[in-house]
């Protein structure tokens, strides 16, 4: 039997998971997706029989003797000692570690009594839905059964050294070692990382590879409406990443006609833009802001349906390659994104409008302005193309049969 074990140590499973394993299901006999306890239950979105969901829970006693054991295994021990070397060890780089390790034991425990206890005979891929302590779970899973397939995506927050100090101190050298792929979702995200750690080793690169992720649209564009009110959608958590305050200063003194700001997506900053929209629409006559908050993919998708949006907005100052975007190109929608991570592979002149990494207002004004202002004849010739590129990149239907058919031709 050919089974894929699914590991994603988070708190719901996130939307691209939630389309991959629709083509995953029809290569792999089994699938089972090891998770923590899903604080947003969202797995029912997954209809499937094929696919069953095991929460990945922790004995406490044993698991923390484990991540103390763990400080001293030697991958850890070499990003130690260039902690020291660099200055980097501290506090900080402790937890860090303690992050990586902790997760990582709880869900290496489960994978290991899954090998014993009901794999041992099977065809078994891991695959890693990121390249953190999940990927070195796997990792260490590989070092102890070698005859499984064992891969890892890899996204923009776990190996984008613009995130964090620590990105080269993450036991890589290990899980590149004894991973069979990464998957990275960009080319620019991955250019980035191997600069950053200097890889030249060729059997390391030829572990590493480009994956598009891709959505799925049924040949829908967003809806056609002949309106005076300029639709501006943008989606995305509500943290400082997103740069949301670019969008609502921009809002702040909007004079070009009536603007309708919708954002899907909630976060730490919720409040605070929240009572920001507020005061904005009281202030000017021309602005209205509709905060939707968090949506399953499948509201995403009818919302796109239902109604009309003009431009897609995305001023992160750190992305791989958004899917949110994906979104929108694959609906007709034209999209101005900031030149940050990957965006650059998905935000062209045939699909929008590419500004600085660090715009500023009247950049980002000057845009939506300078759309708004084009022939109506010019804004569907981009609809257009923004569809045509959805269509030969970043397909859903297209890129993953053929990633798991892959995986699986590896597995044989």
């Amino acid at each position: 039997m050919n089974v894929l074990l699914v590991v994603n140590y988070q708190r719901e499973i996130p939307p691209f998971m939630i389309t991959e394993i629709k083509y995953a299901e029809k290569e792999f006999n089994y699938i089972e997706y090891i998770n923590p306890h899903l604080d947003n239950d969202n797995s029912c979105e997954i209809e499937s029989t094929n696919v069953i969901f095991t929460e990945a829970k922790k004995k406490r006693l044993n698991v923390y003797i484990n991540t103390f054991w763990g400080l001293f295994r030697k991958e850890v021990r070499k990003d130690v000692l260039e902690a020291i070397k660099t200055r980097k060890f501290g506090i900080q780089f402790i937890l860090h570690l303690l992050k990586e390790i902790y997760p990582s034991e709880v869900v290496f425990q489960i994978l290991k009594k899954r090998m014993d206890m009901k794999y041992s005979d099977d065809n078994v891929c891991v695959l890693s839905a990121w390249f953190n302590s999940n990927a070195y779970a796997v990792a260490r899973l590989k070092r102890r059964y070698p005859q499984i397939e064992a891969v890892s995506y890899a996204h923009a927050f776990e190996v984008n050294p613009e995130r964090g100090p620590f990105i080269k101190l993450s036991m890589n050298d290990y899980k590149h070692t004894f991973l069979d792929n990464v998957y990275f979702i960009s080319k620019n995200v991955m250019m980035s990382y191997l600069n950053e750690l200097g890889y030249k080793d060729q059997i390391f690169l030829n572990r590493i590879n480009v994956h598009y992720l891709g959505t799925i649209n049924r040949d829908s564009y967003s809806k056609k409406e002949n309106s005076k009110v300029f639709h501006l959608l943008s989606c995305s958590g509500m943290s400082h990443v997103k740069r949301i305050e670019l969008i609502l200063k921009m809002l702040e003194n909007w004079k070009f006609g009536s603007i309708l700001w919708t954002h899907i997506g909630c976060g730490p900053l919720w409040e605070e833009i929240k009572q920001q929209s507020i005061n904005i629409e009281s202030e000017n006559p021309n602005v209205k802001i509709n905060l939707l908050g968090k949506l399953t993919n499948r509201e995403v998708h009818e919302f796109y349906r239902k109604n009309s949006i003009d431009l897609f907005i995305n001023v992160s100052k750190s992305e791989g390659l958004p899917v949110s975007i994906m979104e929108a190109i694959s609906y007709g929608v034209p999209v101005i994104a900031t030149d940050v991570g990957g965006t650059s592979e998905i935000v062209n002149d045939k699909t929008g409008f590419l500004i600085s990494s660090n715009p500023n207002i009247r950049e980002i004004e000057k845009i939506i302005k300078n759309y708004i202002e084009l022939p109506r004849d010019k804004k569907e010739l981009l609809k257009k193309n923004a569809k045509t590129f959805w269509e030969e990149k970043f397909d859903a239907d297209k890129n993953g049969p053929m990633f798991y058919k892959n995986l699986l031709k590896n597995l044989k």
